[in-house]
């Protein structure tokens, strides 16, 4: 007020001998902001908020008819009382072969393999849907695809997308593939690495997978790669790949790919989070199938192996003799 009343006794005085009304408004104006201010710093944020009459009330005290004049403490307050987000449950089952999933605000997720984003990266822990993202990716490629997977190829039998695959036994053949494909172009191809931390153990391939991250924008070849962990993948393959996918990755595999620590939202199966230049959760279709127990065709060692164990009646249980004493 040492400052406000002087300004506005001055432009007052200015207004009278000269007509000019500049200082008085903007002291005016100054002093409105104090007072708005000085009311909002009262308000306790604690208390309930309501609506009666048509005003926004919070506890006992009635806010004024403009939002834009509330402070920041009491909009973050307001706002998420009247207007909570909406819980929204994406029916998956709608979700075109060329999408990924639904994201968090009922929006289509396409494909991240494009010419301006030619490779992607998947981190997730085990049992997370890796690679049932990863096979919603294949699926939604037009072109030529590469699969290399380290665990064997039996959960890309049931794709209809044809594919060349090749498993862990396979990798030199695989390595000459990339290979010749790097030295003639040819269509648009996808070349996906399922588990790409055990595929970079081997040299061979391990250089060309890092040729096509660096420069297989230019040959049309792109390149999604899918790991349990950050550990074992080069600077050369996880710097070129401007989509980034995390399911269930710790802190540190998050830090890395360029995400917050804390994930959007609580992550379970079939929920993802890709940051390509901005950060958006979805989530996506899973098909679990119930894997037979082992032996299962051999009625005998499946009685044996789902047998539970019991401790023997020391009376009726025969006894033996050892070297050592009888049993």
């Amino acid at each position: 007020m040492l400052f406000l009343l002087p300004s506005i006794g001055y432009g007052l005085y200015l207004f009278l001998t000269s007509g000019s009304v500049v200082l008085l408004v903007l002291s005016g104006l100054t002093l409105l902001v104090w007072l708005v201010i000085g009311a909002q710093r009262k308000l306790d944020t604690t208390q309930p908020v309501r609506v009666e009459g048509g005003r926004v009330w919070l506890g006992d005290i009635r806010l004024n008819l403009y939002p834009w004049t509330w402070s920041t403490k009491v909009r973050d307050v307001v706002y998420p009382a009247l207007f909570p987000p909406a819980a929204i449950e994406p029916n998956l089952a709608e979700v075109p072969p060329w999408a990924l999933g639904i994201s968090l605000d009922a929006q289509l997720v396409p494909s991240p393999i494009s010419k301006q984003a030619p490779h992607a990266l998947v981190v997730g822990q085990t049992g997370s849907g890796k690679t049932e993202l990863l096979k919603r990716i294949i699926a939604s490629f037009q072109g030529e695809v590469i699969v290399i997977d380290f665990k064997g190829g039996f959960d890309y039998e049931a794709l209809t997308t044809p594919i060349r695959l090749f498993v862990s036994n396979q990798a030199e053949a695989a390595t000459e593939v990339l290979r010749a494909r790097l030295v003639k172009p040819g269509a648009p191809t996808l070349v996906a690495v399922d588990e790409l931390a055990e595929a970079l153990r081997n040299h061979l391939l391990a250089q060309q997978l890092e040729s096509i991250a660096a420069k297989g924008r230019s040959l049309g070849i792109h390149f999604v790669g899918a790991s349990q962990t950050m550990t074992g993948i080069s600077r050369t393959i996880w710097s070129n790949c401007h989509s980034r996918f995390s399911l269930r990755a710790d802190s540190i595999d998050r830090a890395q790919l360029g995400l917050p620590i804390r994930p959007l939202q609580p992550e379970t199966l079939g929920y993802a989070e890709l940051f390509d230049g901005t950060l958006r959760g979805f989530r996506f279709p899973v098909h679990v199938t119930e894997q037979a127990p082992p032996d299962a065709g051999n009625p005998l060692l499946f009685r044996v192996a789902t047998k539970p164990l019991s401790a023997p009646d020391e009376e009726s249980a025969p006894s033996r003799q050892t070297p050592w004493g009888q049993l």
